[in-house]
């Protein structure tokens, strides 16, 4: 009777310091959602670290616009210094230079040089501030580069106000718009560009209306660059409200009569 008893309170004992399978399946249970935990949150930091990113690049090519506009662009006297450059056109250099406002940022960063009526690109654009950090897509593609496609190569980057620029709307005079920046509406609400949806099937450089805006790849909103020299993260609701902001001059405001 002595051994018996002694065998069962060393099975009680033996049963007592291992786990059940119930114990381990929630003890697994508990590891993976840690797990889940700590994956989710490195995500978030690394999304969070890239709109950082997206804004500082939005900083820096609004720098170099806000000087575009101080300075003036070669578009035949079109654009004098004060006014807003188109977001395409040519330039009056001599070799009639076409280019995107992309192209623009690029000279003056020494991304790009002008060559025999062209931009060839020193640097490839998706290694530029032009790189939106919360895109997918890669400016200029992610193979060779050697020059600049606007139909197909700003995809992953920021997409410029088109109202602000451009042919007249009207349809009733072939001018670049010289839209003095006096003119604009309200330069704290007058969005210039914003960053590119990657959902849209449209070229990233040109969005000519409230309903186009782009929708960003950050959440529910994107990052848009304000002529005020503010970026700011935009909800798509609000976007998407053409009371919320003013996204260009009034078509009639269009000063076309700043050149004497």
């Amino acid at each position: 009777m002595r051994n018996i008893a002694k065998t069962a309170m060393h099975i009680r004992h033996t049963q007592q310091k291992g786990f059940t399978l119930v114990e381990l399946l929630v003890a697994i249970a508990i590891i993976a959602a840690l797990a889940s935990l700590a994956v989710m949150g490195t995500r978030i930091a690394f999304k969070a670290g890239d709109a950082t990113a997206c804004a500082n690049n939005m900083r820096q090519i609004g720098t170099v616009y806000q000087g575009l506009v101080t300075d003036g662009i070669e578009t035949g006297g079109s654009h004098p210094p004060g006014t807003l450059p188109p977001y395409e056109g040519t330039l009056d250099d001599g070799a009639g230079t076409d280019f995107v406002w992309w192209e623009l940022i690029a000279e003056k960063l020494e991304y790009a040089e002008r060559e025999s009526g062209r931009f060839d690109w020193i640097v490839h654009p998706k290694e530029t501030e032009l790189q939106n950090p919360l895109s997918s897509k890669r400016v200029g593609g992610s193979g060779e580069f050697t020059s600049f496609n606007a139909s197909k190569d700003t995809r992953g980057g920021f997409a410029y106000n088109a109202k602000l620029g451009g042919d007249d709307p009207s349809g009733e005079a072939n001018l670049d718009n010289s839209v003095a920046t006096s003119n604009l509406v309200d330069e704290g609400n007058t969005i210039v560009f914003a960053e590119s949806d990657d959902d849209s099937d449209t070229a990233g450089y040109v969005f000519s209306s409230i309903k186009d805006a782009p929708q960003g790849n950050y959440k529910d909103g994107a990052h848009c660059y304000f002529f005020s020299g503010s970026v700011q993260l935009i909800k798509n609701t609000q976007l998407t409200d053409p009371r919320k902001f003013e996204f260009y001059t009034n078509p009639t405001e269009k000063n076309h009569d700043t050149v004497e």
